[in-house]
């Protein structure tokens, strides 16, 4: 090789290796600039699918970011992508995996633990708001629903159709793509179950790009796992089908409230009457701190008949402080429990101009079976409850009881395993802008579930998903199941989050997923290339910040001890851990390195900077730093030029 053309692949490291140095010497900008690169990058990738894209550079990041329920995390997601065909879903999850980019989809943005932000910052978000369509067919019984619909439109587009519904929840801008996926209890399941139940077919994007329908007689394991743990673990579920039940005759709504000294009344009512409630009742119990003791519901028959329905519940309660009882039709019962009037039009329910509601919050749940709690288990709730905080509440959803239809599908026809409970309890605490009672409001939430526990079962509902629990709590026996179907449709866990099914023991924090941080990855990727230039090129002295990251790796990459531990997959102490980057992305890089620097010594006497050059360039195509890679070559083309 001439001289000239050694100066010029030098003459490339060096500019390399300014760039790369701007990070320690302007921390900030190195930020800065890695994020712009990665946007550049996801925008390029997302464009010819023409979807629209909102990025952290742009006016309306805040807003789209902050159109979830819980604020209590709000996580920074990388992109926003807006979908309104099944390709563009595609597109977005194949530059995912192209870019190493966590993803998540997001249909109505009420996950609990902000898991629709992705559950850390730096992912793709998927928001399915456009998929919104409602179609019934009277012929077959069945709706056909986009995956980003909402729980008022669909109702209120069912009702207008053929007066028929699905089964799910009573809040009208949660989105069926969480909801139907992890159960969907509902104020008619105990007569037609739950919405999961219901699904009869799902249009499903996997980890590759490609589509797939999930039904009883294609992909079968697939829809057993939609049915009850499908949130962001398999796939993007863009549109369902569903089976419908005719709901065109007069039903009741009815709440009756009661004192504050009378929540252990109530609750003892509450579970002798649900044993043998009929299914044509589906009620809920609520008590806050403050005094707030109500039951209420709907009855899917007329006025007249309601009381002998109730009959065993008010001849163990008080008398009640106000009652409701209206005779109405059902679309009216769904306008009321969501919230509405029901002197109000329910072409409300279509969300139009409607106000989404934020809180900051904690939420714990818990499945209590039998006949519900012992006189023991309900003193011990409410000593609890009655001292918890104002802004907190306790809803005992009734799953069980006489003729259910939710019980009377077997814990393996689905993955909702809960399938003998009696009654599920909802706890949560909000403190908005009160965040110095934030911690005080956790530690009574948690001392609650801890009251209760000895006095429920080990289950919890996935739709109040907790970041305390374990997986076993959502998904008892069939977990197992899961992970092997995950492991099939999901096979290098593309989509994850901090709850989702693993592909085989339970992911901790530090080894979420394979698509990690752009910032930190890059950070570590920098390091090792300073040490190799830093050995085989440069022998200069480095500011005292680059030499104590090059140390730092240099630990791991040239201390054998180290070395060994790593390979035996145990974690050293040597040198401080990263917490977001896997322990197998750690043994890669000293491995792709010391390799190739060994490769390197052979070859120094032909030409350092070339060999140097390549295997640069290979380390950054193996650890999936696509975007600096790209910013690599097109310096090259610059110097190349004439």
């Amino acid at each position: 090789m001439g001289k000239s053309r050694e100066w010029l692949i030098t003459s490339r490291i060096c500019l390399f290796s300014l760039l790369i140095l701007q990070g320690f010497f302007n921390p900030a900008s190195a930020s800065w600039t890695a994020r712009r690169l990665l946007q550049q990058s996801l925008s390029d990738c997302f464009k010819p699918a023409g979807a629209r894209v909102v990025l952290p550079s742009d006016s309306q990041y805040q807003s789209a970011r902050g159109h979830v329920f819980n604020h209590r995390f709000l996580w920074s997601p990388a992109a926003f992508v807006f979908p309104t065909t099944t390709a563009q879903v595609q597109n977005a999850v194949q530059c995912a995996v192209k870019l190493s980019v966590g993803i998540s989809p997001r249909c109505g943005g009420h996950s609990y633990e902000d898991y629709s932000l992705g559950g850390r910052d730096g992912v793709i978000v998927v928001d399915l708001e456009g998929m919104n369509q409602v179609m019934y067919d009277k012929n077959t019984k069945r709706a056909t629903i986009g995956g980003g619909a909402r729980l008022g439109p669909i109702k209120l587009a069912l009702w207008n159709q053929g007066k028929v519904t699905i089964p799910s929840g009573t809040c009208p801008s949660v989105g069926v793509g969480g909801h139907a996926l992890g159960g969907g209890w509902g104020f008619v399941s105990r007569k037609f179950g739950l919405m999961s139940d219901s699904i009869i077919e799902a249009e499903v994007v996997l980890a590759n790009g490609s589509v797939v329908t999930a039904n009883s007689g294609q992909n079968s394991d697939l829809l057993f796992a939609l049915k009850g743990a499908g949130a962001n673990s398999f796939g993007i579920v863009t549109k369902f089908i569903f089976r419908t039940f005719d709901v065109s005759k007069t039903v009741t709504f009815f709440q009756y409230n009661f004192q504050k000294s009378e929540q252990f009344a109530t609750t003892k009512a509450y579970g002798l009457w649900g044993v043998s409630a009929t299914n044509a009742v589906s009620a809920s119990l609520y008590h806050d701190p403050s005094g707030g003791n109500q039951f209420w519901g709907v009855f899917l028959g007329p006025k007249a008949n309601l009381r002998s329905a109730l009959q065993t519940f008010f001849n163990n309660a008080p008398t009640p402080s106000s009652t409701t009882e209206l005779e109405t039709d059902y679309i009216h019962t769904v306008l009321v429990n969501g919230g509405f009037k029901a002197t109000d039009d329910i072409s409300l329910l279509n969300l139009n101009n409607f106000v989404y509601e934020t809180r900051t919050f904690k939420s714990k749940s818990i499945f209590v079976k039998g006949s519900g709690f012992s006189d023991a288990g309900i003193q011990a709730y409410v000593n609890k409850l009655q001292q918890g905080p104002a802004q907190s509440y306790v809803i005992f959803d009734l799953f069980g009881g006489s003729g259910s239809a939710v019980n009377s599908i077997k814990s393996t026809a689905s993955a909702f395993v809960h399938r003998d409970s009696f009654y599920s309890l909802q706890m949560l605490t909000y403190w908005n802008d009160r965040p110095q009672d934030a911690q005080a409001d956790i530690n009574w939430i948690n001392g609650l579930w801890s009251a209760v526990r000895p006095f429920a079962s080990d289950e919890a509902y996935q739709n109040y998903i907790d970041s305390d629990m374990p997986l076993s709590a959502y998904y008892g026996s069939n977990l197992s199941k899961l992970k092997t179907i995950k492991r099939k449709y999901d096979p290098k866990n593309i989509f994850n989050y901090q709850q989702s099914i693993p592909l085989s023991r339970r992911q901790t924090s530090s080894e979420l997923d394979t698509h990690l941080d752009f910032e930190e990855l890059a950070g570590y990727a920098v390091s090792v290339l300073l040490w190799v230039l830093l050995v085989h090129v440069t022998q200069v002295n480095f500011p005292v910040n680059v030499v104590r990251l090059i140390q730092e790796f240099g630990v791991i990459l040239l201390h054998p001890q180290a070395r060994t531990r790593l390979a035996r997959g145990e974690r050293t102490h040597v040198v401080p851990q990263r917490t977001s980057l896997s322990l197998r992305i750690q043994i890669r890089l000293w491995q792709i390195v010391c390799d190739r620097t060994s490769n390197l010594e052979s070859g120094l006497e032909e030409s350092y900077s070339s060999i140097l050059y390549e295997h640069i360039q290979s380390f950054l195509a193996d650890v999936g730093m696509v975007v600096l890679l790209q910013r690599l070559r097109r310096l090259i083309q610059r110097i190349d030029s004439p």
